[in-house]
């Protein structure tokens, strides 16, 4: 009788250890899902300036970084693709995930002054702001560089 007790008993123990492993090799597949992507994004912008009844299109290269932190839910956008002159950064909370994109803010400028959307297949950025009350939009193509972590 005591011998099919001990059976048991290590039957429980083995069980608890097999649990065990199963929980920590969860946990550990949980943190592997947060990523930083790094991106080279080329501009083609457009300008629509309204001064007496005139439209005047400005289009011009400018080359930006951004970063996408999937754990943070944050874009960040640093003015020069050399992010270490310590130049203008700018740190977009990630409203909204579809299955293709990346939102944040309001497509319309109505909610808000800056409206940032990143696809994720095609690599389209589009970047909205008001200057002067005047609605200015950025398109960039952008082109995955490195993952960071």
């Amino acid at each position: 009788m005591d011998y099919f007790l001990y059976l048991e008993k290590r039957k429980i123990e083995e069980m608890k250890k097999l649990l065990g492993i199963l929980v920590l090799g969860l946990l550990w597949c949980n943190i592997s899902f947060a990523k930083v992507y790094d991106f080279k994004c080329s501009q083609y912008n457009y300008r629509e300036f309204r001064a007496e009844g005139s439209k005047e299109d400005y289009n011009r290269r400018w080359i930006i970084h951004i970063e996408i932190d999937t754990s943070k839910k944050m874009i960040t956008m640093f003015d020069s693709w050399d992010h270490e002159e310590k130049r203008e950064k700018r740190i977009f909370k990630i409203n909204n995930i579809t299955e293709n994109a990346y939102y944040s803010g309001d497509s319309f400028l109505e909610n808000s002054e800056k409206f940032l959307s990143f696809n994720r297949y095609t690599g389209t950025l589009i970047y909205k702001s008001r200057v002067f009350e005047i609605p200015v939009a950025h398109w960039f193509s952008c082109e995955q560089t490195e993952q960071l972590y």
